[in-house]
């Protein structure tokens, strides 16, 4: 196999692509407009790697199912949390690598395992660019190996993560667990003797509740998204753990956690609830959206604080700023009779009134 290109440039995509056109030799030419695609993808997914000069880059698919820089991060964050000992990590399918160098400085040891030639080449190239060491004395292991043929042997771990591919045979994406290579559904028993965690990357399109019951100990679930869009489904798994796991949203800055059981439980909530809520959350909910029915209605008469209630959403049939005639008629009257404006279901009585008499 060649040894990755490494053109020595300082320089705007574009301005590597002048160069390629330019370049006679055919290896060359190919290595600079691999260069140049790459910079244009990564500067706006993994800003940190994109500003490494030296960095060589692989082809246009490994770059498209790479990890962008914030859920990476993301990933990072939590690996930390998981195994606060750090002594030992092993990232089973390690792609372009950009999960592994986020997470592998967490670590006292970090082993890549790729069954790609061409992908260890890489990384071994790149690690060091990005302050990950190589060797006997380094932080960094990289492993070109079949991670299942890897697992039979590997040594015990701290934490093992896998991103089992998404595509068939043919280059289809494919969602369902059992589909991706390796398959997690029969690794996964493997993985628990010898690991203490194990952090699944998943399809953003997965059925969680059938994901949960297809895998063995899943005590977390991470539903990893950025600007509103959901990028990543991650999945914690434990030999040992409870049957109603954690749910984690993150979007951003955001976060929220609840388990299922909390659904089972929830109650219906009206604008008192609400308020109370809204006014524990002021300030804390950082671009989440609040929406509600119309047991919200008439939130605007139980808080204090009106700039508090700027881009909550409700359905309802009734609106007291509403614009028309009947509306605000209505609206005139019930205020001047009871000192207060009325909400939706003072209108729904009013209402059921007319109701009645047109009956």
């Amino acid at each position: 196999m060649n040894k990755p290109k490494r053109p020595t440039l300082t320089s705007r995509p574009d301005d590597v692509v002048a160069q390629a056109l330019r370049t006679a030799d055919a290896d060359e030419r190919r290595a600079l407009l691999r260069r140049a695609e790459g910079q244009r993808r990564l500067a706006a997914k993994v800003p940190r790697w994109a500003e490494v000069e030296a960095l060589a880059y692989p082809s246009g698919l490994a770059l498209e199912q790479c990890s962008s820089e914030t859920t990476a991060g993301y990933k990072a964050e939590l690996a930390g949390r998981l195994a606060p000992d750090g002594r030992r990590m092993v990232d089973l399918t390690g792609g372009l690598g950009v999960d592994f160098s986020f997470m592998a400085p967490m670590f006292d040891k970090a082993v890549y395992v790729e069954q790609s030639e061409d992908l260890c080449s890489l990384a071994r190239h790149n690690f060091p660019l990005l302050g990950l060491t190589l060797g006997e004395a380094g932080r960094v292991e990289v492993v070109q190996a079949d991670a299942e043929i890897f697992v039979a042997t590997m040594p015990p771990a701290d934490l093992v993560f896998i991103d089992p591919a998404r595509r068939d045979n043919v280059g289809r994406k494919t969602v369902r667990i059992e589909d991706c290579r390796p398959d997690l559904t029969r690794l996964l028993p493997s993985l628990l003797e010898r690991a203490g965690v194990v952090v699944a990357k998943l399809s953003p399109m997965l059925d969680i509740d059938d994901a949960v019951a297809r895998l063995q100990g899943v005590s977390e679930v991470h539903i990893v998204g950025t600007a509103g869009e959901c990028k990543e489904v991650v999945m914690v798994m434990k030999a040992h753990t409870a049957t109603d796991p954690v749910i984690h949203m993150a979007d951003d800055k955001s976060r929220l956690n609840y388990c299922r059981a909390n659904e089972r439980e929830a109650v219906p909530i009206y604008a008192a609830e609400a308020s109370v809520c809204l006014t524990q959350a002021q300030g804390k909910l950082d671009g989440i959206k609040v929406f509600g029915c119309d047991g919200l209605d008439g939130l605007q008469t139980k808080v204090s604080d009106m700039t508090m209630l700027e881009g909550v959403m409700m359905l309802t049939p009734f609106a007291v700023d509403a614009p028309d005639t009947k509306t605000q008629t209505f609206v005139d009257k019930f205020t001047k009779l009871h000192g207060s404006a009325p909400d939706q279901f003072a209108a729904d009585a009013y209402d059921a009134v007319y109701a009645v008499k047109a009956a």
